[in-house]
């Protein structure tokens, strides 16, 4: 299930190994002390010396020519990070996203926040450069009220987790994200999270973006392998709630979500053993499972579905179903199936910020609109 870049090989992975170990090791022994800011008055935002304008113009484009993919990959991601029990914590205190009201009004802010990160260079007063502030600024609120009911803060080590979440399995694995490999436009996809990233205020020595794809992606790989998978096999409580109430909020934006359906792509993604789908994967995974005493449930016939999936809902094994075809199939294989279910997001995102009709019987005609630069979220 992994995959490997054009002019990117295993050997060169080796190389990186013991730089992405000691990344992490870092990340997990320092970052988890060290907050991100401390006031609003402790800080400046400004771009960071390596900054490059080209690459990140191309990082804009190749988003835009593949948003479908990004939003499966984002929302997968966010699935992800939710089962980091520190990150998890700070939101159920904050209790801006525990229930689908507010859940559909953080993530889809969230959403509308990462669309500008790609709509417009990071330059000052840019729709880019307001958000990164508007985030910025929230995260300062959250992470002190987390810190004064005994919640946490958020760290340098939740920020690149987070960071993962908006760029990890695009990397890591491209071909169930619909996205074909190529060097140039992920180097370009790196260094603009380096950028954004540097600009939220994480420093340089946690981020998880390099000045390279080659000692980017074997950090990707080892905090998947080392943090998410174990915290995917182990959720903390209330895992299952928020992600829940996330979906169901998001519903609104995409009726063709589900919670179980998401929650196994989310699983398969990260490689998490019994969330497997089709007969090579299955091959991969009794492979592994001989070489290793952590046994996923024992499949007994060789149709290629993993037992988990076949618990799920008959609604929610469609859409799973569905999505692999259209992410591997048609958007990975054709130019105009990709154009057409990009379409699809674009017209979602207009319809959701100027008349998001699917949220007004469930959570108002006020709440439904929602307006990341000038309100409070």
């Amino acid at each position: 299930m992994q995959t490997f870049l054009n002019g990117y090989s295993p050997g060169d992975a080796s190389e990186s190994q013991s730089d992405a170990h000691q990344y992490l090791s870092r990340l997990l022994k320092d970052g988890a002390k060290k907050e991100v800011d401390i006031d609003v008055n402790s800080y400046e935002i400004k771009l960071p010396s390596f900054y490059d304008k080209v690459k990140y113009e191309r990082a804009r484009k190749f988003y835009f020519d593949n948003i479908y993919g990004f939003f499966i990959s984002n929302l997968t991601g966010l699935v992800s990070i939710l089962a980091i029990q520190s990150i998890l914590k700070v939101l159920i205190c904050t209790k801006q996203s525990s229930t689908p009201k507010t859940a559909y009004r953080r993530y889809l802010a969230t959403i509308l926040h990462v669309v500008n990160f790609y709509s417009a260079n990071p330059d000052a007063n840019s729709k880019c450069y307001k958000s990164i502030a508007a985030v910025r600024k929230k995260h300062i609120k959250s992470s002190k009220y987390a810190e004064k009911h005994n919640s946490g803060s958020i760290t340098q080590k939740d920020m690149a987790l987070t960071q993962f979440g908006f760029l990890g399995f695009v990397l890591v694995q491209p071909k169930m994200m619909g996205i074909r490999e190529n060097g140039e436009n992920f180097e370009a996809l790196v260094h603009l999270w380096r950028v954004v990233g540097y600009m939220l205020g994480i420093d340089n020595e946690f981020n998880i973006c390099t000045d390279s794809l080659s000692t980017t992606l074997p950090r990707l790989r080892l905090m998947v392998a080392e943090i998410l998978v174990p915290c995917l096999k182990n959720q903390p409580p209330h895992f299952h709630e928020m992600v829940q109430s996330m979906i169901e909020g998001l519903w609104c934006f995409n009726p063709f979500l589900t919670t179980p359906a998401f929650t196994y792509l989310t699983y398969r993604a990260a490689g998490v053993p019994g969330y497997y789908y089709g007969k090579e994967e299955q091959a991969l995974e009794m492979q592994r499972l001989k070489n290793t005493p952590d046994r996923a449930p024992e499949n007994s016939d060789s149709d290629g579905m993993s037992p988990t999936y076949k618990k799920m809902p008959w609604w929610s094994r469609f859409i799973v179903g569905f999505i692999i075809y259209i992410l591997e199939t048609l958007v990975y294989g054709s130019t105009i199936f990709r154009w057409i279910f990009n379409y699809n997001i674009t017209s979602s995102l207009f319809i959701i910020k100027w008349f998001p009709f699917l949220a007004f019987p469930k959570f108002g005609f006020r709440a439904s609109y929602v307006r990341i630069l000038n309100d409070a979220n």
